[in-house]
């Protein structure tokens, strides 16, 4: 039973992962697939072993700061820096992911409450 759930497809497609390296700042498309309790990602959509994954439960999940269409996951390892072709495509990635995978939200989604397809735009007003 627990082979069927993790080998169950949630959502994928392509998306942009910053390079993990000092060296490597660069944006590079990737084909992903989310499970679960694990976000794999490929080289290319027809590769059949993924290039790397991240294995959810405990991660951090939050919005970028930086990137109005990226998010950002953040294990006790490494922080990955993703990004969508639009607002409406990263807050379908971050909807399937909160309702489905072991993770803690971070302190941007939970201000802003995400909704699908909305503008995250908004300004934080100071107190």
């Amino acid at each position: 039973m627990l082979a069927n759930v993790q080998d169950s497809v949630l959502i994928r497609g392509p998306l942009r992962k910053q390079g993990g390296g000092q060296k490597r700042s660069n944006w590079t498309t990737r084909w992903f697939v989310l499970k679960p309790l694990v976000l794999q990602y490929y080289l290319t959509q027809k590769d059949l072993e993924p290039n790397g994954y991240v294995f959810l439960p405990g991660v951090a999940v939050d919005l970028s700061t930086k990137k109005k269409t990226g998010f950002i996951l953040s294990t006790h390892r490494r922080v990955y820096h993703i990004m969508a072709n639009s607002v409406t495509e990263r807050d379908q990635w971050l909807q399937t992911i909160l309702q489905n995978c072991p993770v803690r939200v971070g302190h941007l989604i939970i201000y802003k409450r995400l909704k699908p397809g909305e503008d995250q735009e908004e300004k934080v007003e100071e107190k």
